[in-house]
């Protein structure tokens, strides 16, 4: 079974939805602690509450630099001409990287060296470790049942 994944956008959006809610959330909280610091301490003229505008402005801060450095994340994966293309066999599937037609890299993957698996609603991304994963869109997947089956085979438990 051979299966072929575009990395764009979309894809990064779809690994990225937690990590961008969680981003979205801590920006909106900053900047509501701002606003209130400002409206309620700078507006009443109280003074000497300066750990109250610090914490807030961490955790603007923090979720300012979520939201800019996911959505660069995504803009870039908009920008890439790349195409994943995955050769299924019974103990592991083969991983050939597509630029602008030609073959770059090639990695296999065992079933047996998976590390996590993510299921999104159209995507399912196989993790070798910890750091990366092998988006596989599910349109593109003549039998996802057999898919399951082999990637779910052999996945390790991290503890």
């Amino acid at each position: 079974m051979q299966i072929r994944t575009k990395i764009d956008g979309k894809m990064q959006k779809e690994l990225l939805q937690g990590l961008m809610i969680f981003a979205w959330i801590t920006f909106s909280v900053g900047l509501a602690g701002l606003v209130a610091y400002i409206v309620v301490f700078v507006g009443l003229d109280l003074k000497d509450n300066y750990p109250i505008l610090i914490s807030c402005s961490i955790v603007f801060a923090v979720g300012l630099m979520y939201v800019v450095t996911c959505g660069k994340l995504v803009k870039n994966a908009q920008a890439t001409n790349k195409t994943n293309i995955y050769t299924i066999s019974e103990e592991y599937m083969q991983i050939e990287s597509e630029y602008h037609g030609e073959i770059q890299e090639t990695a296999k993957l065992f079933y047996s060296d998976i590390v996590k698996i993510k299921e999104t609603k159209n995507y399912i991304f196989v993790y070798p470790d910890t750091t990366r994963a092998y988006p596989i869109e599910k349109k593109n997947i003549p039998n996802i049942d057999t898919l399951r089956r082999l990637i779910f085979s052999g996945q390790k438990k991290i503890r």
